[in-house]
């Protein structure tokens, strides 16, 4: 009989013998046979001394136009090899292009090693504004790129060493940019691109879901993220849809049936990945083992438990715990939670994400300010926080001013989408059709987007409309309502069936009624307060911690106003 297992104790019972290994022995196991197909380099190089680069001067000690865009045409610069000898007067600017292979998503870490001051720029990365394309990095060393460099100590070296977010880099036309000043010394670069696969004594963890974006009556997203790059799956009701490798994992599940409740779980290795010792094991109750093991005795039977029981923990290490998904009847009774303002850092309270889960809703909308700032960690705290509500119910949210990243644009990658970079779109759950819109983008082109969604909303029979945005045409909250809202956005709502607006934006509950048209501003849900001053238009305004509850039965869709302990403080009847 083959005993070559590593482990401490011999358990045997019928014609199996196995060695019972301790959990992070079986935790070895299983992530070893998870990459044991990963062949790839952890290092991709990009520039390295003898490499040819795009070259010209930049005179004026700035770049061309564009210089940084993967379609930017220098094919009338010069071509020089590293190391550079001298960068005249004005500096140079430098461009080297570059694919990765299918596996792209694999590499997270650039780091770029200069013998002078520069200034990098990685896909594009021009300066953010809210008008502008959002997408690429733009950094430089500790010093000021644009002035010209005294001469350096000779072994002093500079290093940007930076954390690619997810889908800044593409299969092919990458675009690495430097601008280097003014230096009488050779210029010499080094560029690569590293992996972020950690040791492999450590299981890939989901941090981030799974978590359910743009449901329709049929279908739903659903998204998570790992803490490294790394192959993943999700499985819905024994179905298993590819997520790639990568840390951002994405399926589209369609063909839903209407009332039907499916159970999913997403997962960081194949089944195959489990110890073979695991293989017949995981999932079997105490109860079913003695029907499975009818032969065995006392003792041997309580350490087939304990085998067991360690395979369970290596199984929900490679797995997340199932979910139930549901898709809502059309006519079914329906509860909408309503947050906004989060701000998400590590120390925000949570109350009121706490309150809103125990509502059991079918959906989830967030009016935007979802995380204190763009940074990395802000968003962990945010899935973190709200893990418990997302698992219930998919997210629609919208953008608020400080969910926009210095670079890149993080939102719409986690929350996926259509029309105005990701962050415009309309989800439809039941009778419910709501539209929602970046009031940190222009309005004008989205009030187009607006008319013709809603127009097929009608045409469609949804019974019950609503529009969402961030910063919304009115509020007597201390930031006062969007004038290009109220401009262009309120005219496409008032020619429709549009039962409520929706915003955020200000630290307080309001409840408005301007010529006709509900509103209500939603911002208290990061516990977080402002001081308020009703306007001519406003029923009630009230400024504490809070969440709203959209009732939809049939005709019938009832708003409620709730505190931190699920109080209602207002009710409003949008529809009899």
């Amino acid at each position: 009989m083959d005993q070559a297992f590593e482990g401490d104790i011999l358990i045997s019972f019928g014609e199996v013998a196995v060695k019972r290994s301790t959990i992070d022995g079986l935790l070895a196991l299983a992530v070893a046979a998870t990459f044991a197909h990963c062949g790839q380099s952890d290092v991709l190089p990009l520039i390295a001394r003898g490499d040819a680069v795009r070259v010209i001067g930049s005179g004026d000690a700035d770049c061309p136009t564009g210089w940084g865009e993967r379609d930017f045409d220098d094919t009338a610069w010069q071509s020089a090899k590293l190391p550079i000898a001298a960068v005249p007067e004005g500096g140079v600017c430098l461009r080297k292009q570059f694919d990765i292979s299918a596996a792209l998503g694999r590499y997270r870490w650039l780091t770029i090693r200069l013998s002078s001051h520069s200034r990098a720029r990685l896909n594009s990365g021009k300066p953010i504004t809210s008008d502008q394309e959002r997408g690429g990095i733009d950094w430089s060393t500790e010093d000021d790129a644009a002035t010209p460099a005294p001469r350096p100590i000779a072994t002093r070296e500079y290093t940007l060493d930076l954390r690619l977010f997810p889908t800044l880099l593409q299969p092919h036309a990458n675009v690495l940019a430097l601008q280097v000043p003014q230096t009488r010394d050779p210029v010499d670069i080094e560029a690569n691109l590293r992996r972020d696969d950690n040791a492999a004594s450590d299981f890939v963890r989901v941090v981030k879901g799974p978590y359910r974006v743009r449901p329709t009556g049929t279908s739903t997203r659903i998204a998570w993220e790992s803490d490294r790059s790394a192959p993943s799956w999700l499985v819905v009701d024994g179905k298993q849809y590819d997520g790639g490798w990568a840390i951002h994992h994405e399926v589209e599940v369609g063909g839903l049936v209407a009332g039907r409740v499916y159970s999913f779980y997403v997962s960081a290795a194949e089944s195959s990945a489990l110890p073979p010792q695991c293989q017949s094991v995981v999932g079997r109750s105490t109860a079913s083992a003695h029907l499975i093991e009818p032969n065995l005795a006392d003792d041997d039977f309580w350490k087939y438990v304990e085998r067991r029981d360690a395979c369970n923990r290596v199984a929900q290490a490679i797995h997340s715990d199932p979910r139930a998904l549901r898709a809502p009847p059309l006519g079914a009774p329906l509860r909408v939670v309503i947050v906004g303002d989060t701000r998400a850092d590590d120390a925000f309270p949570r109350a009121v994400l706490e309150a809103a889960s125990a509502e059991a809703p079918d959906l989830v909308v967030h009016t935007g300010d979802l995380v204190a700032s763009g940074s990395e960690a802000d968003w962990q705290a945010f899935f973190d926080a709200s893990a418990g509500l997302m698992a219930r119910a998919p997210l629609a949210p919208v953008p608020g001013e400080r969910d926009n990243a210095p670079w890149g644009d993080r939102f719409a990658q986690l929350f996926g989408g259509d029309g105005s970079a990701g962050r415009t779109y309309a989800v439809d759950v039941g009778a419910v059709h709501l539209a929602l819109l970046d009031s940190t983008a222009s309005l004008a082109d989205q009030a187009v987007w607006l008319e013709r969604d809603l127009t097929a909303a009608e045409a469609g029979g949804a019974r019950h409309i609503l529009v969402v945005m961030h910063s919304g045409p009115y509020s007597s909250g201390r930031g006062g309502g969007n004038l290009a809202a109220r401009a262009v956005i309120e005219p496409v709502v008032r020619r429709h069936r549009v039962e409520a607006l929706l915003s955020g934006h200000d630290n307080v509950y309001e409840h408005g009624v301007a010529a006709g048209l509900h509103y209500f501003v939603t911002g208290g849900a990061g516990g977080m307060t402002d001081g308020a001053a009703a306007t001519a238009t406003t029923v009630m305004v009230r400024a504490l911690p809070h969440y709203l509850v959209l009732e939809v039965d049939g005709e019938r869709a009832t708003m409620r106003a709730k505190d931190v302990n699920g109080t209602v403080f207002d009710e409003v009847a949008l529809a009899p």
